[in-house]
């Protein structure tokens, strides 16, 4: 809804978006019904009844953040990806149609 094209563009593009600790409100989704269209969505909250109330999470999890991250990193099969091709689109659409801050 609100931010940059490039950043809402490629969260309109994702095929996984993982969200730790926010809460996923219309601030954040803008459109309910298509946000995260083509992505696989990981919610990890530790407010329960935050957990699929607004998007439909395909893996939602009640855990605190800073303890899922500490057990995450520490997963010995855990593999860093490439995501240079990802960060080139990114920067494309950013390069496109760059943010010009409208005068107040």
């Amino acid at each position: 809804m609100h931010g940059k094209y490039h950043a809402n563009h490629a969260m309109d593009n994702a095929d996984f978006i993982l969200n730790i600790g926010s809460r996923f409100d219309d601030r954040i989704v803008g459109r309910y019904d298509s946000f995260g269209k083509n992505a696989k969505i990981v919610h990890i909250d530790i407010d329960e009844a935050e957990l699929n109330k607004v998007v439909k999470t395909d893996i939602p999890v009640h855990a605190d953040a800073k303890q899922f991250l500490r057990e995450i990193l520490a997963y010995p099969g855990l593999q860093k990806l490439s995501l240079n091709s990802w960060h080139k689109k990114i920067q494309k659409w950013e390069t496109q149609r760059p943010y010009v801050a409208s005068p107040e």
